[in-house]
């Protein structure tokens, strides 16, 4: 586990003395990302899409929640039906060689009552969070430099003459063949 947490610290510049609010983004929309070494919680940051706004995803709203258990994700997300609260399901989830935290799990295709009742894949099973990437400082000009006058060609350098290796001389005579 501290492995995997030394991996998310790296990835996603989290401390492991305390819980950390980091930025992500979920296909495009920011997402804030708390995470301690007991685990993750992934929250919609910012004002989310209208579309999602009217299945009742607010700022703040838990998107996915896990704690760590020997480098894989353990926990749950959540669908959001209009006029129901927040509907967890299972995930589990891992951090990609290219430093994403990708999410899978059965997604809740049938929602009545504001219970789920059946469970598939689908192509929103899998979520991938992208750190997001601290923004270059901006570039001051730098002074500029005298340009660098061509070197005069060099004259090629004369060939050596190297001796070929001797070749054994064999005596044909000396060797004892019988047939």
């Amino acid at each position: 586990m501290k492995h995997l947490l030394q991996v998310a610290v790296l990835l996603f510049g989290f401390s492991e003395a305390s819980a950390e609010e980091r930025s992500a983004t979920y296909d495009g929309i920011p997402m804030s990302v708390a995470a301690d070494p007991e685990g993750v919680e992934i929250r919609y940051s910012d004002s989310p899409p209208p579309s999602l706004r009217e299945t009742g995803v607010l700022p703040g709203s838990l998107l996915v929640k896990g704690i760590w258990e020997n480098k894989i994700l353990i926990g749950e997300a959540f669908v959001f039906s209009k006029g129901c609260p927040a509907i967890p399901y299972p995930i589990r989830g891992l951090i990609d060689l290219g430093g994403d935290l990708v999410v899978l799990g059965q997604i809740p295709t049938v929602i009545a009552n504001c219970q789920a009742s059946e469970y598939k894949w689908t192509d929103g099973s899998v979520m991938r969070f992208e750190p997001a990437r601290r923004e270059a400082k901006p570039e001051t000009p730098s002074p500029k430099r005298k340009e660098a006058k061509p070197k005069p060609k060099s004259k090629p350098k004369p060939q050596i003459a190297r001796p070929r290796p001797v070749q054994p001389q064999y005596n044909w005579r000396e060797w004892n063949w019988r047939f």
